[in-house]
């Protein structure tokens, strides 16, 4: 029986990712929402970055928003000048840019002794620091932090179970503060 319940706590803590986010709006620019977002996320690993970059732009979708992945037009193989940079940005016709930076990602994996030998348990997290600056003012609108946990699967899945769940929470809690027009579709 004991091995039972040890296996069920196993089996539903199994693929949970769960996101905290704290945010903070700048009072000064209360009254605006955005249409058209340029999404950047600071990311050496180009396959996660992607990933992010495109979760983001489908989550924004959903309340109407144009998700603008910077990597298909700030291209990670060139050198740009701060005017090339800013005329790039101007040719989108975005309103903002969303840029996330992943700090401290990791996993853990601990085992935990069944009647049936040793069962591993990873836990994996990481935080992500996120800020909305306003194109046309140059100003940040918004900052947030956001805690990502995931536990009971490999590394390369609780990458993408953690994505999905950060992408959720980030684009709500944006809704939240009211930075999105339109209610979810």
């Amino acid at each position: 029986m004991k091995n039972l319940l040890l296996t069920l706590l196993i089996i539903l803590q199994a693929g949970c990712a769960s996101t905290n986010v704290s945010s903070f709006r700048d009072p000064s620019i209360q009254d605006k929402t955005y249409k058209c977002i340029i999404i950047f996320v600071n990311e050496s690993n180009l396959a996660y970055r992607r990933q992010m970059e495109n979760a983001l732009s489908d989550k924004l979708l959903n309340y109407g928003v144009k998700g603008l992945k910077a990597i298909d037009f700030i291209l990670p193989t060139r050198q740009y000048t701060v005017e090339q940079l800013n005329e790039t940005i101007k040719n989108t016709k975005a309103e903002a840019i969303l840029a996330i930076t992943i700090n401290n990602a990791h996993a853990n994996t601990n085992y935990i002794p069944t009647g049936d030998g040793m069962v591993p348990i990873t836990t994996s997290s990481a935080i992500a620091d996120i800020a909305l600056f306003d194109i046309l003012s140059g100003k940040t609108v918004w900052i947030a932090n956001a805690n990502i946990n995931c536990n009971g699967l490999p590394w390369n899945d609780s990458i993408s179970a953690m994505i999905n769940s950060g992408s959720d929470a980030v684009v709500e809690k944006m809704k939240e503060d009211k930075l999105l027009n339109n209610e979810k579709r």
